[in-house]
């Protein structure tokens, strides 16, 4: 499951936007947006109790996230949808 947010519906400005992945339990959230070059950055969450070897949650159907980039359960996934759906 891949629910994508953006303040823009269709995208016309290039805007910041919020990935959440979820598969088994686990959430990979990314904040991906542009800076003044047009360059693309991204801010994952970092889990301390996560490692590089697990592999919980695959981006986009593609790329694993590491368990130190995924959080455990939903709840907080959730609270990240919900406030950048406040905030963008």
């Amino acid at each position: 499951m891949l629910p994508s947010f953006s303040p823009d519906e269709y995208d016309e400005d290039g805007g910041a936007f919020l990935t959440v992945d979820i598969q088994n339990g686990w959430a990979a959230a990314a904040f991906n947006d542009w800076d003044d070059g047009g360059r693309p950055y991204m801010y994952q969450p970092v889990n301390r109790d996560g490692g590089e070897k697990e592999d919980p949650v695959y981006t986009g159907g593609q790329t694993p996230a590491a368990a130190r980039n995924a959080l455990r359960g939903t709840d907080l996934a959730a609270e990240c949808a919900r406030r950048f759906a406040v905030t963008g």
